[in-house]
Protein backbone atom coordinates (compact mmCIF):
# COMPACT_ATOMS: atom_id res chain seq x y z
CA UNK A 1 0.00 0.00 0.00
CA UNK A 2 1.08 3.44 -0.90
CA UNK A 3 0.70 6.80 1.23
CA UNK A 4 -1.09 8.23 -2.04
CA UNK A 5 -4.16 6.02 -1.32
CA UNK A 6 -7.17 7.81 0.81
CA UNK A 7 -6.47 5.01 3.75
CA UNK A 8 -5.17 6.25 6.92
CA UNK A 9 -2.22 3.88 6.24
CA UNK A 10 -0.09 4.84 8.95
CA UNK A 11 -2.44 5.00 12.08
CA UNK A 12 -3.74 1.56 10.79
CA UNK A 13 -0.38 0.32 10.19
CA UNK A 14 0.40 1.61 13.83
CA UNK A 15 -2.83 0.08 14.90
CA UNK A 16 -1.87 -3.64 13.78
CA UNK A 17 1.92 -3.31 15.53
CA UNK A 18 0.50 -2.65 18.55
CA UNK A 19 -1.95 -5.60 18.62
CA UNK A 20 1.11 -7.93 17.45
CA UNK A 21 3.12 -6.49 20.53
CA UNK A 22 -0.39 -6.60 22.96
CA UNK A 23 -0.88 -10.26 21.44
CA UNK A 24 2.92 -11.60 22.38
CA UNK A 25 2.39 -10.41 26.00
CA UNK A 26 -1.53 -12.27 26.40
CA UNK A 27 -1.10 -15.34 28.32
CA UNK A 28 -3.89 -17.53 28.23
CA UNK A 29 -4.25 -20.11 31.69
CA UNK A 30 -7.19 -18.84 33.83
CA UNK A 31 -10.86 -18.52 32.77
CA UNK A 32 -10.74 -14.63 33.63
CA UNK A 33 -7.35 -14.36 30.96
CA UNK A 34 -9.46 -16.08 28.65
CA UNK A 35 -12.14 -13.80 28.77
CA UNK A 36 -10.18 -10.80 28.30
CA UNK A 37 -7.79 -12.54 25.40
CA UNK A 38 -11.74 -13.07 24.05
CA UNK A 39 -12.45 -9.02 24.53
CA UNK A 40 -8.88 -8.42 22.72
CA UNK A 41 -9.72 -10.61 19.77
CA UNK A 42 -12.62 -8.66 19.12
CA UNK A 43 -10.21 -5.48 19.08
CA UNK A 44 -8.44 -7.68 16.21
CA UNK A 45 -11.75 -8.23 14.23
CA UNK A 46 -12.67 -4.15 14.97
CA UNK A 47 -9.13 -3.49 13.01
CA UNK A 48 -9.48 -6.17 10.21
CA UNK A 49 -13.21 -4.44 9.76
CA UNK A 50 -12.06 -0.69 9.74
CA UNK A 51 -8.98 -2.37 6.99
CA UNK A 52 -11.83 -3.63 4.85
CA UNK A 53 -14.19 -0.91 5.04
CA UNK A 54 -11.29 1.93 4.01
CA UNK A 55 -9.87 -0.25 1.28
CA UNK A 56 -13.70 -1.40 -0.45
CA UNK A 57 -13.63 2.11 -2.28
CA UNK A 58 -10.51 1.57 -3.51
CA UNK A 59 -10.57 -2.10 -4.29
CA UNK A 60 -14.22 -1.25 -5.73
CA UNK A 61 -12.38 1.48 -8.06
CA UNK A 62 -9.57 -0.84 -9.00
CA UNK A 63 -11.90 -3.91 -9.51
CA UNK A 64 -14.21 -1.43 -11.89
CA UNK A 65 -10.81 -0.50 -14.00
CA UNK A 66 -9.27 -3.48 -14.36
CA UNK A 67 -13.05 -5.31 -15.53
CA UNK A 68 -13.30 -2.20 -17.87
CA UNK A 69 -9.28 -2.16 -19.10
CA UNK A 70 -9.95 -6.01 -20.00
CA UNK A 71 -12.92 -6.05 -21.46
CA UNK A 72 -11.31 -3.87 -24.14
CA UNK A 73 -8.05 -5.47 -24.31
CA UNK A 74 -10.22 -8.83 -25.14
CA UNK A 75 -12.29 -6.10 -27.42
CA UNK A 76 -8.81 -5.18 -29.16
CA UNK A 77 -7.32 -9.22 -29.24
CA UNK A 78 -9.95 -10.58 -30.91
CA UNK A 79 -9.01 -9.16 -34.25
CA UNK A 80 -5.43 -10.04 -34.15
CA UNK A 81 -6.61 -13.69 -32.82
CA UNK A 82 -8.88 -14.14 -35.38
CA UNK A 83 -6.43 -13.39 -37.85
CA UNK A 84 -3.50 -15.30 -36.02
CA UNK A 85 -5.65 -18.55 -36.05
CA UNK A 86 -6.57 -17.93 -39.89
CA UNK A 87 -3.47 -18.06 -41.07
CA UNK A 88 -2.02 -20.73 -38.31
CA UNK A 89 -4.12 -22.88 -39.59
CA UNK A 90 -3.60 -22.74 -43.13
CA UNK A 91 -0.10 -22.91 -42.63
CA UNK A 92 -0.36 -25.60 -40.72
CA UNK A 93 -2.53 -27.25 -43.27
CA UNK A 94 0.40 -26.52 -46.01
CA UNK A 95 2.93 -27.53 -43.56
CA UNK A 96 1.36 -30.88 -43.24
CA UNK A 97 0.18 -31.49 -46.80
CA UNK A 98 3.90 -30.56 -48.02
CA UNK A 99 5.84 -32.47 -45.26
CA UNK A 100 3.70 -35.71 -46.82
CA UNK A 101 4.99 -34.66 -50.49
CA UNK A 102 8.41 -34.11 -49.47
CA UNK A 103 8.64 -37.33 -47.45
CA UNK A 104 7.52 -39.36 -50.81
CA UNK A 105 9.39 -37.41 -53.22
CA UNK A 106 12.71 -38.02 -50.89
CA UNK A 107 11.80 -41.95 -50.78
CA UNK A 108 11.26 -41.49 -54.86
CA UNK A 109 14.97 -39.83 -54.80
CA UNK A 110 16.22 -42.34 -52.57
CA UNK A 111 14.82 -45.53 -54.76
CA UNK A 112 16.44 -43.74 -57.51
CA UNK A 113 20.18 -43.33 -56.29
CA UNK A 114 19.88 -47.08 -55.03
CA UNK A 115 18.80 -48.29 -58.83
CA UNK A 116 21.64 -46.17 -60.11
CA UNK A 117 24.27 -47.38 -57.71
CA UNK A 118 23.02 -51.37 -58.38
CA UNK A 119 23.23 -50.55 -61.99
CA UNK A 120 26.70 -49.37 -61.88
CA UNK A 121 27.61 -52.03 -59.61
CA UNK A 122 26.30 -54.97 -62.23
CA UNK A 123 28.03 -53.07 -65.05
CA UNK A 124 31.25 -52.98 -62.53
CA UNK A 125 30.44 -57.05 -61.87
CA UNK A 126 29.76 -57.91 -65.47
CA UNK A 127 33.26 -55.93 -66.71
CA UNK A 128 35.34 -57.97 -63.87
CA UNK A 129 33.53 -60.83 -64.87
CA UNK A 130 34.27 -60.92 -68.34
CA UNK A 131 37.69 -59.95 -67.59
CA UNK A 132 38.01 -63.45 -65.47
CA UNK A 133 37.41 -62.01 -61.78
CA UNK A 134 34.21 -63.56 -61.22
CA UNK A 135 35.19 -63.72 -57.30
CA UNK A 136 35.46 -60.67 -57.20
CA UNK A 137 32.71 -59.30 -59.24
CA UNK A 138 30.26 -61.76 -56.95
CA UNK A 139 31.73 -60.04 -53.64
CA UNK A 140 30.83 -56.32 -55.37
CA UNK A 141 26.71 -57.82 -55.80
CA UNK A 142 26.93 -59.36 -52.48
CA UNK A 143 27.97 -56.12 -50.84
CA UNK A 144 25.18 -53.96 -48.90
CA UNK A 145 23.86 -51.12 -50.76
CA UNK A 146 23.97 -48.13 -48.78
CA UNK A 147 22.49 -44.86 -50.09
CA UNK A 148 22.79 -42.07 -48.30
CA UNK A 149 19.84 -39.92 -46.76
CA UNK A 150 18.11 -37.76 -49.04
CA UNK A 151 17.01 -33.85 -47.05
CA UNK A 152 14.52 -31.26 -49.47
CA UNK A 153 14.13 -28.51 -48.25
CA UNK A 154 11.56 -27.40 -46.08
CA UNK A 155 9.24 -24.36 -46.18
CA UNK A 156 10.44 -20.94 -43.72
CA UNK A 157 9.48 -17.68 -42.87
CA UNK A 158 11.20 -15.23 -40.82
CA UNK A 159 10.20 -14.81 -36.92
CA UNK A 160 8.38 -18.36 -37.51
CA UNK A 161 9.36 -21.90 -36.18
CA UNK A 162 7.81 -25.00 -35.99
CA UNK A 163 7.96 -27.50 -32.98
CA UNK A 164 6.26 -31.16 -32.10
CA UNK A 165 3.94 -30.57 -29.18
CA UNK A 166 3.18 -33.64 -27.51
CA UNK A 167 -0.93 -33.60 -26.31
CA UNK A 168 -3.21 -36.28 -25.43
CA UNK A 169 -6.94 -36.51 -25.01
CA UNK A 170 -9.22 -38.72 -22.97
CA UNK A 171 -10.99 -41.75 -24.27
CA UNK A 172 -11.89 -43.71 -21.16
CA UNK A 173 -12.35 -41.54 -18.11
CA UNK A 174 -12.35 -45.10 -16.19
CA UNK A 175 -9.68 -46.23 -18.04
CA UNK A 176 -7.02 -43.28 -16.16
CA UNK A 177 -5.24 -45.14 -13.30
CA UNK A 178 -5.70 -44.21 -10.08
CA UNK A 179 -2.65 -41.99 -9.55
CA UNK A 180 -3.85 -39.52 -11.86
CA UNK A 181 -6.78 -38.95 -10.64
CA UNK A 182 -7.93 -36.11 -8.28
CA UNK A 183 -10.17 -36.51 -5.70
CA UNK A 184 -13.13 -33.54 -6.12
CA UNK A 185 -12.76 -32.18 -2.69
CA UNK A 186 -15.74 -29.66 -3.61
CA UNK A 187 -18.06 -32.50 -3.90
CA UNK A 188 -16.70 -34.65 -1.41
CA UNK A 189 -16.80 -31.11 1.02
CA UNK A 190 -20.71 -30.53 0.27
CA UNK A 191 -21.80 -34.00 0.80
CA UNK A 192 -19.93 -33.91 4.32
CA UNK A 193 -21.77 -31.10 5.19
CA UNK A 194 -24.80 -32.43 4.32
CA UNK A 195 -24.17 -36.20 5.87
CA UNK A 196 -21.68 -35.49 8.04
CA UNK A 197 -20.56 -38.67 9.94
CA UNK A 198 -21.94 -40.88 6.81
CA UNK A 199 -20.36 -39.39 4.20
CA UNK A 200 -17.66 -41.93 5.00
CA UNK A 201 -19.79 -44.56 3.81
CA UNK A 202 -21.01 -42.57 0.57
CA UNK A 203 -17.42 -41.16 -0.31
CA UNK A 204 -14.99 -44.14 0.55
CA UNK A 205 -11.60 -43.18 1.68
CA UNK A 206 -12.42 -40.29 4.05
CA UNK A 207 -12.68 -40.13 7.56
CA UNK A 208 -14.97 -37.19 8.69
CA UNK A 209 -14.03 -35.89 12.33
CA UNK A 210 -14.46 -32.25 13.90
CA UNK A 211 -12.73 -29.48 14.81
CA UNK A 212 -13.27 -26.17 16.86
CA UNK A 213 -12.51 -22.97 16.15
CA UNK A 214 -13.51 -19.33 17.26
CA UNK A 215 -15.80 -17.64 15.47
CA UNK A 216 -15.49 -13.63 16.87
CA UNK A 217 -17.29 -10.46 16.00
CA UNK A 218 -15.90 -7.34 15.32
CA UNK A 219 -17.87 -4.66 17.89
Amino acid sequence: MTTELAVPEKELREQGSALIAEANAIVVSSHDQYESAGRFLTNVAALKKSITTAMKPIKDATHAAHKAATTLENDLLAGPAKADVIVRTRMSAYSQAERVAREKAQREQQEALRKQIEDQRIAQAQSLADAGHVEIAEQILDAPVVVAPVELPKPTAAGVSVRKVIKFRIIDPAGINRPYLVPDETAIRNQVKALGKDAEKLVGGIEVYGENELAVRAR
